[in-house]
């Protein structure tokens, strides 16, 4: 043997590259395509007060999928948008209380969201949540597909004299997971 390899011919590498090309081939037909995303109007609420006096609130949210065709599953998302605004009592007092804002599922227990210090009145404190849903859900001839999710709001019962106005931006997202938007396909996103 001289050491040298010799190269493969000519007829296997064609071979092999149509053996790669009908695997590619093969992935791309048997992988879920999935359509675009539709989003929901924006819902604005608020202010929402909270203080010393009512330290909690809960805002309820229904996100509703209709469409005048049958689906395959859907999932998506809801996106919350939180802004809290202290307000003292006295404006000279520079020590606020903490705000904690989460999202929930229908009857799921609230998580400890973060607890967010608003330090300086005038100067509003924004935080921003995620609940999504995992395919669970499919439309049905004059079924509409619904989830329910709770905003917990929350500042510390001790604080100080004064209020929190929290303003809340919603918006929800949701698909099929099918290459073709069913006919009529609409979310909505409403507060209870």
């Amino acid at each position: 043997m001289s050491g040298t390899t010799q190269s493969p011919s000519r007829p296997r590498r064609w071979a092999a590259r149509l053996a790669l090309l009908v695997a590619c081939a093969g992935s791309v037909a048997t992988s879920k395509a999935a359509m675009p995303p539709v989003s929901s109007e924006r819902l604005s609420m608020g202010p929402v007060r909270l203080s010393a006096q009512t330290p909690r609130a809960t805002k309820p949210f229904l996100i509703r999928v209709t469409a005048e065709q049958s689906s395959q599953l859907l999932d998506g998302h809801v996106h919350v948008a939180v802004t809290a605004d202290w307000k003292p009592v006295d404006p000279a007092r520079t020590t606020g209380p903490w705000f904690r804002p989460s999202l929930t599922r229908e009857g799921a227990v609230p998580g400890p969201g973060p607890s967010l210090p608003l330090t300086e009145p005038g100067k509003p404190v924004g935080h921003d949540m995620t609940e999504s849903f995992a395919a669970e859900c499919e439309l049905k001839a004059g079924k509409a597909c619904e989830w329910r999710v709770d905003l917990h709001l929350e500042i510390a019962a001790d604080a100080p004299p004064g209020t929190v106005d929290v303003m809340v931006d919603a918006r929800a997202r949701m698909s099929a997971r099918q290459k073709e938007t069913p006919r009529g396909f609409t979310v909505t996103l409403e507060a209870l």
